[in-house]
């Protein structure tokens, strides 16, 4: 499993890329704020709830929802990525989130867990639907565990340009190919928990809701320190020295410490403070 501080370096480096929205839903109550943008989404009934980081959104599958005062995903390239947890299968459909108005084809996307508590998700420009098959989980969503949902889209035509991750960020559960092109925003603001027209109320909770203008990357991370004997040295850019950093570097110090690639300054360096070791590599 990987690492919170790992998963939190991760999202804020992409945040800092082409984050345009982060709700983290930790507010004590009231309206959901935007740590990264503008938009606001007026609460209706769900409650804060422990979540996967800080509070949560429960919704109860009756009449609980959130509405943001704009429709939140970008047109074009773009990745969305939430945290969800429900307790069992839904009798029927439900949404967990949507800016896709009720007409066919109307402009937006949905996200939706099915009967068969599997998550589908459709996307529409206005015109068309941007693939005639609709994206869908192997993984059951609904078995009381949280599950992490990234879906990517870049912007083209182009083979496998759609993709939907569940959990395993490195493995996508299902591609497919947009015949269109994404060229509008959503039809309708933004909509936690429920369809459009008042029906197909999400019951579970909902974390950690992330919007990107890009497709977002989650590949591991690779950092290099330096093994000397029993003991790790790190490169401090600051004094320009290696130093040392224990037996047992943890995650944080790998990240904030560790570097990407060794320069021939960096080695240079060792050999003048006559340190003698091997390389030592760690993917995040």
């Amino acid at each position: 499993m990987t690492s919170s501080v790992i998963e939190a370096y991760k999202t804020q480096k992409n945040m800092d890329k082409c984050g345009v929205h982060w709700f983290k839903f930790d507010e004590v109550s009231g309206n959901v704020l935007d740590s990264k943008g503008t938009a606001i989404g007026t609460v209706t009934g769900a409650t804060r709830v422990v979540g996967i980081s800080g509070n949560a959104l429960s919704f109860d599958g009756v009449d609980d929802f959130v509405q943001f005062n704009n429709a939140v995903i970008p047109n074009g390239k773009k990745s969305i990525r939430l945290k969800i947890k429900s307790q069992s299968k839904p009798s029927s459909t439900t949404h967990v989130l949507n800016n896709q108005n009720g007409a066919t084809n109307q402009a937006g996307i949905r996200i939706v867990v099915l009967n068969s508590g599997k998550l589908a998700f459709t996307m529409a420009n206005g015109t068309n639907y941007l693939f005639s098959d609709t994206p869908t989980s192997i993984t059951d969503v609904c078995d009381g565990q949280w599950h992490d949902i990234l879906i990517t889209y870049d912007g083209t035509t182009n083979v496998n340009g759609v993709k939907l991750y569940v959990d395993n960020m490195s493995v996508a559960e299902y591609k497919t190919t947009a015949t269109y092109l994404d060229s509008s925003v959503g039809s309708l603001n933004l909509l936690l928990g429920k369809k459009s027209d008042n029906t197909s109320f999400f019951n579970g909770q909902i974390d950690e809701l992330e919007i990107y203008n890009d497709v977002i990357d989650l590949s591991p991370i690779k950092r290099i320190f330096i093994k000397s004997d029993a003991s790790y040295v790190y490169f401090d850019a600051t004094t320009s020295e290696w130093k040392p950093v224990g037996t047992s570097p943890s995650d944080e110090d790998w990240l904030n410490k560790g570097v990407d690639v060794v320069t021939q300054e960096q080695l240079e360096k060792l050999s003048q403070q006559d340190i003698t070791g091997r390389f030592a590599v760690k993917r995040l």
